[in-house]
């Protein structure tokens, strides 16, 4: 939220803010969202600190893989953390710690 305020505000870049918009309110996303955020919070990891989103539909990225999370997993980009459907991984499926380019499906 501190990231798209910035960039709202300081650079005129609303693009931040609507997708931060939309995560919130996809009910994919955020059920993607709340099983992520209670795994940092139990491991104290102050994930509010951090970018974290969930993968952007259409839009392929590097990340490199941190972890499958049921049907969902975690993967760390060049500026966050990202969630992504664990059917959007490649086959066979990357080691933790692999660097991958994910091409994200869709948000359902």
């Amino acid at each position: 939220m501190i990231q798209a305020s910035v960039a709202a505000n300081d650079y005129g870049d609303n693009s931040l803010m609507r997708r931060m918009f939309d995560q919130i309110s996809t009910p994919a996303r955020v059920a993607a969202f709340l099983p992520a955020v209670e795994f940092f919070e139990a491991q104290g990891f102050p994930w509010n600190d951090h970018y974290l989103s969930t993968a952007e539909p259409g839009q392929s990225v590097e990340v490199t893989f941190a972890g499958p999370a049921g049907q969902h997993f975690m993967a760390r980009t060049g500026s966050g953390i990202l969630i992504g459907k664990a059917s959007d991984l490649p086959s066979p499926r990357p080691k933790r710690g692999e660097v991958f380019i994910l091409n994200p499906s869709s948000c359902g």
